[in-house]
């Protein structure tokens, strides 16, 4: 296993994001289900850990020399273009989603509002 500088501690960003997106998933069954405005912020958490999870990855890899700067930007590059492709494609494709994460809160703000 390359790496090791973080003692690959890159793989419990990435578990948190895993069980955050069980949380997600699960909501609509659950007995007492968080609101749209809770379930959005999981999802803006999860999708910035899987960020960090990738920056962490390609930094460890970096730092412990198993890649030079070169294929360190172009290895970052493929795996956030890659992890883009992946969020477009299925998680967050809902309109809710697509608004910045600014647009959203105001959105819940007027709704509480009312």
């Amino acid at each position: 296993m390359s790496g090791g500088h973080f003692n690959y501690k890159q793989y419990e960003i990435e578990a948190i994001a895993d069980e955050i997106e069980s949380l997600v998933e699960s909501n609509a069954t659950d007995s007492y289900p968080y609101s749209e405005e809770t379930i959005f912020e999981f999802r803006t958490g999860l999708h910035l850990l899987r960020m960090a999870h990738i920056y962490a990855q390609r930094i460890d890899w970096l730092v412990s020399c198993d890649d030079g700067e070169d294929s360190f930007h172009r290895r970052l590059k493929e795996e956030l273009d890659r992890y883009t492709l992946t969020v477009g494609a299925s998680h967050h494709s809902d309109k809710g989603y697509q608004l910045s994460t600014h647009e959203k809160q105001a959105e819940f703000a007027k709704k509480r509002e009312q």
